[in-house]
Formats: structure tokens, C-alpha cells, sequence
């Protein structure tokens, strides 16, 4: 008898299917991943600003501000997948496009790197709420003849963001305060917000189970745990206790939650599914190449403010090789796969990304930017 987790789900209650994916459609929710992802990247640009500023962070609280937005952003997008799903994904995407000005707002006022951070944090929520909800939307409306163009289309935004961040945040480091960042986010967000409402379809609702607390609290606080340690590592050294406990409390807060997903008849997600070998790797491809690309977000505004000596606005405007890849192969990486499957274009964009970022590693003082261009295109 199968167990409460892979029993069959009921089925979903007849309703009027959502129209085909527009134009207009597509263009909303990419711009809504564009922005959000753009705040990944864009406050690496301000750092020098911010150390400056009347706030006075520290250097563990410019950390943290850098990290807050992705440390929430990370824990909370499995759960915020999971309750688009089950309580409508158009829903939720506005309620996170809401998170995401709410939290510019708060940090554009902040008056301590607490509450700078803080706001970072709910518009790292927001931003959770955005991503998946995206994705699954364009994935039920493109139907499978126009899934791949879709995703294609989706991962192009993803790298435009980071493009968007990098040239925004380098103008506003250049010309503005950094507080003028956070304010522009509150107007776009609710402008997008508007988009969605008027092109954006509702999709069916999943009919598996209800909301896991939970799940979502033990996975969440793993995150967390995990994150903290990678962030706080060069600080205090890879082997101090705070981070040898910040690792241990993360693997058996994720050990727990896979024993309680394992026995609940409504859990955030059945782990069994990475049983499945194309999933494990593509999940692990996915990671792999955002981890190399937010790192070199962070990276790239570092080299080229202290050891180059660019300016901010310069700075911005330096990473455009890497979009240009992103903007120009998508396409023909499609077809690659229509005719040969995913396998060979996925192995080959993990081999460039790899030999781009090792290139990148190699960068010093006196490396052309020519040549550190030309290792961005690469990736």
C-alpha cells in the first residue's frame, strides 16, 4: 500500500482552463524575475557607498546586508512554491511583488544597518514569492509544444537581472545616494503589480494537500543554518566552533526535516523525488551555475572597484559580456536540444561556465579588461 506521501491526489475541481501564453503575458512575468533578481547584484555595487554612509556598518554588517535578501530568498522558496500551487500562484505573486516594495521601502528609510538589513530580508521574501510563481505560470500556460522557449525565455530574464543590477546599482552608486536604489523599487514594483493583474491568467490550483508550518519552519531554519555558516566561515575561520555549530545544526535540522517529509500525508515536498536521476542532476547543474554567477556578482564589483580602480557606474557597465552570452544562446541552445536532448548543451554550458570562472580566478591587477571580458563571455 503506497504511503500517505505518494498516494495519488484527488482530482482537481473542473474549472475554466487559462488562455494560451501571450506576448504580453510573458513579458510581465519576466520583467517581474528581472527586477527581482536585479537586487541580487545591484547593492554589490554600493558597498563603498554604504561603508561611507551615516549608518556606519560594520564589515559583518555590510555582509549581512549583502546576504540577507538571498539568505530569505533561499529559505522561503520552496514553501512559497508550494503555497502558490496550493493557494494560486497569480496570488501569491502579487502578494510577493507587495513583500518586495515593503521591503525596499523599509530599507530606504532605514536609519540603522539593523533595519537596513531587515528590509532587505522582506524583500528577499518577496522575491521568493515571484521566482516560482513565474516559472510555474509559464510553464502551464506555454503547454509542452512552447515550454522550452518559455524557460528560455524566463532564464534570459534571469541573466538580464543580474545585467540590470550591475548597471543600475553602478549608476546609483556613481550619481546617487543609495537610499534612491530602494526607492526606485517601491513605483516598479507596484507598476509590475498592475502588469500582472491585467495580463496574468489564473492557473488551476494543486489539489495535494494543505500548507506544512512544519516542513516550512524546519527547512527554512536548515537554510538558514547552513547560509549563516558559509557567510560567517571567513570571519571567524572554517573551523571555529560558532561555524562548525552553524554546520551541524543545518545537517540535522535538514535530517530532520527529510524524516518528518518522509512521514507526513502532507509535506512541503517528498524528498523521494530526487530518487529520480535526471532530477538530482539537474538540480545540482541549476545550483552549481548560480552559485558560480551570484558569486561572481559579488566577486566582479570587488576586482574592479579596489583592484582596478573603476568607478561604480564603470563598474556596472563591465559585466555586459556575460549577459551577451546569455542573450545571444539561449536560442540556439534550444534547438541543440530539440535535436539531441538536453544532455549534451547542459554538459557543455557547465563545462563553460566552470573555464569561464576559472579564467576569472586568474585575474589580477594587471589583467586587460579585454581579456577578463572575454572570460565573462565564456561564462
Amino acid at each position: 500500500m503506497p504511503s500517505p506521501a505518494l498516494a495519488p491526489p484527488p482530482a482537481a475541481p473542473a474549472g475554466p482552463a487559462p488562455g494560451p501564453l501571450t506576448r504580453s503575458t510573458l513579458l510581465a512575468l519576466c520583467a517581474c524575475v528581472l527586477v527581482a533578481q536585479s537586487m541580487v547584484a545591484a547593492i554589490n555595487l554600493l558597498i563603498p557607498q554604504l561603508a561611507a554612509s551615516a549608518l556606519h556598518p560594520s564589515a559583518t554588517e555590510l555582509l549581512w546586508t549583502v546576504d540577507a535578501y538571498v539568505i530569505v530568498f533561499a529559505g522561503l522558496l520552496v514553501p512559497a512554491g508550494a503555497l502558490g500551487d496550493r493557494r494560486g500562484r497569480k496570488g501569491v505573486l502579487l502578494a510577493g511583488l507587495a513583500l518586495f516594495a515593503a521591503g525596499a521601502a523599509t530599507s530606504a528609510l532605514a536609519t540603522t544597518p539593523a533595519l537596513l538589513i531587515a528590509g532587505r530580508g522582506v524583500s528577499g521574501a518577496g522575491a521568493a514569492c515571484v521566482m516560482p510563481a513565474t516559472m510555474s505560470i509559464l510553464v502551464r500556460l506555454a503547454g509542452p509544444e512552447r515550454r522550452a522557449g518559455a524557460l528560455a525565455s524566463w532564464t534570459l530574464a534571469v541573466g538580464l537581472g543580474g545585467l540590470a543590477g550591475n548597471v543600475g546599482g553602478g549608476a546609483v552608486g556613481q550619481f546617487l545616494s543609495w537610499r534612491a536604489l530602494f526607492w526606485l523599487m517601491v513605483p516598479l514594483a507596484a507598476l509590475l503589480a498592475w502588469a500582472v493583474a491585467v495580463t496574468v491568467p489564473r492557473t488551476e490550483r494543486s489539489p495535494h494537500g494543505r500548507p506544512d508550518p512544519r516542513g516550512t519552519l524546519l527547512l527554512v531554519a536548515a537554510l538558514v543554518a547552513l547560509l549563516a555558516g558559509i557567510i560567517e566561515g571567513p570571519t571567524h575561520g572554517w573551523t571555529s566552533l560558532r561555524i562548525l555549530v552553524l554546520f551541524t545544526v543545518g545537517a540535522a535540522l535538514a535530517g530532520l526535516f527529510t524524516w518528518y517529509a518522509l512521514r507526513s500525508p502532507a509535506a512541503l515536498f517528498d524528498p523521494r523525488v530526487f530518487r529520480s536521476r535526471p532530477l538530482r542532476a539537474a538540480v545540482l547543474g541549476t545550483a552549481t551555475g548560480f552559485f558560480g554567477l551570484f558569486s561572481l556578482f559579488y566577486a566582479n564589483a570587488q576586482y574592479l572597484q579596489y583592484v582596478k580602480g573603476y568607478g561604480p557606474a564603470l563598474t556596472g557597465l563591465a559585466i555586459v559580456p556575460l549577459t551577451l552570452g546569455m542573450a545571444l544562446f539561449p536560442k540556439v541552445a534550444t534547438r541543440w536540444q530539440a535535436g539531441s536532448g538536453p544532455r549534451p548543451a547542459v554538459a557543455t554550458g557547465l563545462l563553460l561556465i566552470g573555464a569561464g570562472l576559472l579564467g576569472v580566478s586568474t585575474a589580477g591587477a594587471h589583467t586587460p579588461y579585454a581579456l577578463y571580458a572575454c572570460w565573462l563571455l565564456v561564462i
